[in-house]
């Protein structure tokens, strides 16, 4: 029986610790991609908000892609890459010459193959109560939250309408869609005090498009708050890993692409 087997993590926050574990798994067996589903980048305690934006360029540009670069000189794999909440978006020309450079697939609004499939990424949250602004959109309604942004806000789109275009470059039905935002009211989006704090667009996308797969992160705890890094709706299946990035150690989930049903979580 043909294998794919693919690799995702999320919210891994810079910590090059968690980073070496994945690497090292990825080495284990003849996995076809890595795939890191937002939160990529060092959460800066700097207050200059310069000097806060150059450790994250310098983060890539010095450690994570040389890193990569190094790794994909033994393992035949694409390493696919989305951004998330705490990525200042004034970092993304570091990511997209990252992927010029053919270190990286930069999944942010793209769509790639992979065998059989597409793989689609979709960066914007719903509105959270954090300073950084750069990856938050409303729902339904354009909103405008005060807080920090990196670069100019322009034309305020929903997470809706952003989802619609998705779906104008992809079939759901062959499609990995990599979006930050897990859906709201189910297993992968609840918090610490019980609250289910994901995305009402994003949960209306999956059940009105029955995507093949949909991979998510940014809210850490969930799995273990919830019981479950994995919900089914109709024929989609939804991961959220979690994170344990400030404990150093790395939440797995390990995909066949043709045997969801074989889909795991580790923490190592």
């Amino acid at each position: 029986m043909a294998q794919l087997k693919v690799l995702y993590a999320t919210d891994i926050h810079g910590n090059t610790l968690v980073y070496e574990k994945l690497f090292e798994e990825a080495k284990k067996d003849s996995f076809k991609a890595i795939i890191l589903g937002g939160d990529i980048c060092p959460k800066s305690q700097r207050k200059d908000t310069n000097a806060a934006i150059q450790e994250q360029k310098d983060f890539l540009e010095k450690w994570l892609f040389p890193r990569i670069k190094e790794l994909k000189q033994h393992l035949h794999l694409e390493v696919f890459m989305l951004t998330g909440n705490d990525d200042f978006r004034a970092i993304v020309p570091v990511f997209e010459k990252g992927e010029r450079e053919g270190i990286i697939k930069f999944l942010n609004h793209n769509k790639y193959s992979i065998g059989d499939f597409f793989i689609v990424g979709y960066p914007f949250v719903n509105p959270t109560p954090f300073r950084l602004k750069d990856w938050e959109k409303g729902d339904f309604e354009p909103e405008h939250s005060e807080g920090l942004r990196t670069v100019p806000e322009g034309p305020q789109t929903t997470i809706e309408h952003d989802l619609q275009f998705l779906r104008k470059i992809s079939e759901p039905e062959d499609t990995i869609y990599v979006i930050h935002a897990p859906p709201h009211g189910t297993k992968l989006d609840t918090t610490y005090g019980g609250q289910h704090v994901g995305s009402e667009a994003v949960k209306e996308f999956i059940e009105k498009e029955n995507p093949y797969l949909t991979l998510h992160g940014h809210i850490h705890e969930s799995p273990e708050v919830s019981g479950d890094f994995m919900e089914m709706h109709d024929e989609t299946i939804s991961v959220n890993p979690g994170s344990n990035h400030h404990k150093n150690k790395l939440n797995l989930v390990s995909i066949d692409l043709y045997n969801l049903a074989d889909t795991k979580l580790r923490i190592v």
